[in-house]
């Protein structure tokens, strides 16, 4: 079963003279004053040791702040750092100056500084902060290590914080998609990060858009089947489904908040205040069931943060694109809070239909959402998400670009108008002017790429939303249980005219309602 996530969490400050991406192992150590034997031996074979003690380097390091001598010291040494605390650069260092070996010169360096050292490999070392209850100390010679819990308690503390112009980041990627909290690295599956910022100089606004990012993934929408934009066409490792109709189940399991989308229509979910997009590549059926044949999609809209806060964006641009993004949150006690969000998207049409004096390709999207949560007790919390969304638009844009006049199709109506229509011998030669008041079928109507003749039906009028309750609860040890309660509703009248030209050929109209129920117990 091969896997795929993008998500988003907590982040990590790297500092290095060239950035890596390593992970952490072996048991922290505490800072020692320099000694020719420490009862302290970092993890690593001899040559790593060789690397960290044997060798000695003129130092030069005068007293900076505490990330100003790190970064100067990995350009003298060839180390490079890792740190997830916050306030280091508050921090004063010691000055180093002299011929000491690696160990020995950043013993120096941090000591009485209030942080800690960990060799995690032949050059990669880890910086955090000590606290109560850690043994060892700064000084003098160490007999001990740290417990290897201390690690996983750095990473826990990792916050998101402003960096310096220029800074390397490393993100702590928390998957969610086994339906179990576990950190990345301790997960077998393939990971694509994308966070906030990456998405908005993207320029991502809905799925469709955000899986370009995962390999093996095909997610658009079909407007030439339907014409709706809503209506998705899904395909992992090219098991999918591509039908609207509501008598047909996805082959590509999506899921909101926990609930699922039981159709293809409405699947093209608005994505810009999303905390995290996780995709499973392959049948996962053992976890989620029916239809997931070709793999899972899960949305995770962003929790409270139990403080006041707002966010806004505003983007515009050409072919009159307009967008609106505002959030809030709102704490109502220690225990119960709120987060609202609002998406409003436009853009005017951009494929033209001159006969019809209208255009396709428009957007009129509006998205409101909101999500509280309730903790009543230290082992339990109820989180309550709705979210509802409106499309006024017109069919999705299509145009025609060749006309096969020697088919069967063609050539009959063709032969037919001839046969019905005075001074019309032949549609393919007759002139232009006459052979469009006539109705002929030819290459007149394959126009421009942003053009077209058709003057059949366009709309794609789509109301849509639901609603989902969910329950965690720790029932003792490490055992939890979870039930997800999720009802969802669509209301869409939709239809396209896709042959291109002024004579119906392919029309269709749909009128679409549809709602669901589903419980889940985990």
């Amino acid at each position: 079963m091969g896997n795929h996530n993008i998500c988003h969490n907590k982040w990590v400050e790297i500092i290095s003279c060239v950035a890596l991406l390593g992970s952490l192992s072996g048991a922290p150590a505490s800072l020692a004053e320099p000694t020719a034997n420490a009862n302290r031996k970092p993890p690593g074979n001899d040559q790593a040791a060789n690397w960290r003690e044997g060798q000695r380097i003129g130092f030069d390091l005068p007293a900076l702040r505490l990330t100003d001598a790190l970064e100067l010291y990995c350009r003298q040494s060839g180390a490079q750092f890792l740190t997830s605390e916050k306030y280091i650069a508050r921090a004063v260092s010691n000055r180093v100056q002299g011929s000491y070996s690696r160990e020995q010169a950043l013993q120096l360096l941090l000591k009485n500084t209030g942080y800690y050292y960990q060799f995690s490999g032949e050059r990669l070392i880890t910086i955090y902060a000590h606290e109560a209850g850690v043994t060892g100390r700064h000084g003098g010679a160490h007999s001990g290590s740290e417990p290897q819990s201390e690690i996983a308690a750095v990473e826990s503390r990792a916050r998101l914080s402003e960096l310096a112009p220029g800074r390397r980041e490393l993100e702590e990627i928390v998957v969610t998609a086994r339906l179990h909290r576990e950190r990345q690295v301790d997960s077998p599956v393939a990971v694509t990060r994308v966070n906030i910022e990456a998405r908005s100089s993207h320029d991502l606004t809905d799925l469709s858009e955000s899986t370009r990012f995962a390999p093996n993934v095909d997610f658009s929408f079909g407007g030439t089947s339907s014409g709706s934009t809503s209506a998705a066409v899904m395909y992992i490792r090219g098991v999918g489904q591509n039908d609207f109709t509501p008598v047909t189940d996805p082959g590509v399991g999506v899921y909101l908040d926990g609930g699922y989308l039981g159709r293809t229509l409405g699947s093209v979910v608005e994505i810009s205040d999303l905390s995290s997009i996780q995709i499973l590549r392959g049948p996962q059926g053992t976890l989620f069931g029916r239809n997931t044949v070709g793999g899972a999609i899960l949305l995770e809209t962003p929790a409270p943060s139990g403080e006041w806060g707002s966010r806004g964006a505003v983007t515009l641009g050409e072919q009159g694109r307009r967008s609106l993004m505002l959030s809030g949150d709102i704490p109502f006690s220690d225990t119960a809070g709120m987060k609202v969000s609002y998406v409003s998207q436009r853009l005017d049409d951009y494929v033209k239909r001159v006969l019809a004096d209208d255009g396709l390709g428009n957007q009129m999207a509006d998205t409101l959402r909101a999500k509280a949560a309730w903790t009543p007790a230290e082992n339990q919390q109820l989180t309550l998400s709705v979210d509802a969304t409106r499309e006024r638009e017109n069919s999705a844009p299509e145009t025609l670009t060749h006309l096969y006049t020697e088919s069967d199709f063609v050539r009959f109506h063709n032969d037919r108008v001839a046969a019905e229509t005075s001074g019309i011998d032949d549609c393919q030669s007759a002139a232009p002017q006459a052979a469009f008041r006539a109705g002929c079928l030819n290459d007149l109507y394959v126009g421009a790429p942003y053009t077209s003749f058709e003057t059949g039906p366009s709309r794609n009028d789509i109301d849509l939303g639901g609603l989902s309750v969910t329950w965690d609860a720790d029932v003792g040890g490490s055992s939890s249980f979870r039930s997800i309660t999720a009802w969802r509703y669509i209301d869409a009248d939709f239809a396209r005219a896709s042959d291109g030209t002024p004579v119906t050929v392919i029309q269709t109209e749909d009128t679409y309602g549809q709602s669901q129920f589903s419980q889940e117990l985990r």
